[in-house]
């Protein structure tokens, strides 16, 4: 991740689980793809370049 990104882990980000909290995520497997994610919506896959894929996601501070 960008050493200039203050960021968030917590193990329940993850594709398919309910957001708790509206806020920016990045993809941990690609830390230049950016989601808005709003509370109550299911995180989505990462889709980098058109290939969708699980992932964990990071909240931006």
């Amino acid at each position: 991740m960008s050493e200039n990104v203050e960021y968030e882990i917590n193990e329940d980000w993850k594709t398919g689980s309910l957001c708790t909290e509206t806020a920016n995520y990045l993809c941990k497997m690609h830390p230049y793809v950016e989601e808005f994610v709003r509370e109550g919506e299911r995180f989505p896959k990462c889709d980098q370049k058109g290939l969708p894929h699980n992932t964990q996601w990071h909240k931006i501070l």
